[in-house]
């Protein structure tokens, strides 16, 4: 075949190539449309299915979303509530332990203030009776030179026993009789006044505060 020949086949093949093109694409676009035909339903299928799932998992969000917060807020509220009970409760008891604590301090230092006054008193008394027995200037009544219904008033009112007043009225030396059985009466309510102080103080100590207890546990 020579060059000529060939042109002229190659012109003639050119436009048999396009017919058999054009043949193939038509061919191929009816296959495309027979299986949209059939792919279509079942995509619009899963389209709705999807639609329908998003909406309903959009509904269930919301759903959750308005009941969950409900519910966390009911829980809150209730957790809340229980917390400012125990609160209260602990506040109470607290309130409830203070008072007593200031109660008890108010009664101690209460009944503090009512030892203090009394142990003094006791003390200045049991000092001036000590001072006053141990005195060198006594004091005591002339009945040598009074008349006889004086000595008798006297002696039916003194301390001494019956048998000491019948004694002291057959004295001759009535002062001096007097004076030495006087004595240990005397003696006697001293030391008793002083017990009496002593047993006070003991039994009020723990009232008194550390420093006075001490001066008076010195002395």
């Amino acid at each position: 075949m020579n060059y000529g020949d060939a042109i002229c086949e190659f012109r003639l093949r050119k436009p048999l190539a396009r017919i058999m093109l054009q043949g193939h694409r038509g061919h191929l676009m009816e296959i495309w449309r027979e299986t949209w035909s059939y792919v279509q339903p079942t995509l619009t299928l899963f389209g709705g299915v999807a639609v329908l799932c998003t909406s309903l998992a959009a509904a269930a969000y919301g759903l959750f979303r308005l009941t969950g917060e409900k519910w966390l807020q009911a829980k809150f509220d209730e957790r809340l509530a229980a917390y400012k009970h125990e609160q209260q409760k602990e506040l109470e008891g607290l309130k409830f332990r203070i008072a007593r604590l200031m109660d008890r301090a108010t009664k101690f230092h209460q009944r503090e203030f009512e030892v203090l006054p009394e142990a003094w008193a006791r003390l200045n008394e049991t000092y001036a009776r000590t001072v006053a027995f141990v005195s060198a200037l006594q004091i005591y009544p002339s009945l040598d030179d009074k008349s006889p219904e004086c000595v008798e008033e006297f002696i039916s009112r003194c301390k001494l026993q019956d048998w000491q007043k019948d004694e002291l009225r057959r004295s001759a030396k009535k002062d001096e009789y007097y004076r030495k059985n006087i004595f240990w009466y005397r003696l006697n309510d001293l030391q008793g006044n002083l017990q009496e102080c002593h047993i006070y103080v003991l039994k009020n100590s723990i009232l008194m505060p550390k420093n006075i207890r001490d001066k008076i546990y010195a002395n």
